[in-house]
């Protein structure tokens, strides 16, 4: 359940184990995730479960994959740990450290033409508190939206979409 609007909570994630793949990402998401001993499996939904105010936290590690992860797909119907969505909400995802957490959207040259990879698409916040999320304490890897250019496959920059007058503080 959320938290009530007049008091924030910290939603806990753990990186993507082999266990977590096999079971297409549902398994884990299932905990509660509001303590790191029972830690949801992929960030999305954390963020899906948060409110303005609230904190998500990432465990140590490299966090990949997911599923239904394209943003064609509404960010509620994915298990994704990138193209984040935190459906404008004011909110902090923090990880312990650049150099022990990380989001990898996992993009090469060889990954497809037309792929949107991003780490985060930001857009403005309904809520008069501030900016729409805080980001701090993890590195973005691999993100970006494979395109062709001369008929060559190109990766173009894209860790983080800002749409609709969005804000971040990093």
């Amino acid at each position: 359940a959320a938290a009530a609007a007049s008091s924030s909570m910290t939603w806990w994630v753990s990186p993507t184990t082999p266990a977590v793949r096999a079971a297409n990402y549902s398994g884990d998401d299932l905990h509660k995730g509001d303590n790191p001993a029972a830690p949801l499996a992929t960030i999305q939904h954390a963020l899906n479960r948060a409110q303005d105010g609230d904190t998500v936290r990432l465990l140590p590690g490299n966090y990949t994959g997911g599923t239904a992860c394209s943003w064609r797909h509404a960010a509620t119907q994915r298990r994704c740990n990138y193209n984040l969505d935190p459906d404008g909400k004011a909110l902090t995802v923090q990880g312990v450290s650049a150099g022990q957490t990380s989001i990898d959207c996992e993009l090469t040259k060889t990954s497809g033409h037309d792929l949107v990879r991003r780490g985060f698409n930001l857009r403005k916040s309904s809520s008069p508190s501030g900016p729409a999320v805080r980001l701090q304490g993890f590195t973005l890897a691999n993100c970006g939206v494979n395109t062709k250019e001369n008929g060559e496959p190109n990766v173009r920059g894209g860790g983080m979409r800002f749409g609709n007058g969005a804000t971040v503080n990093l």
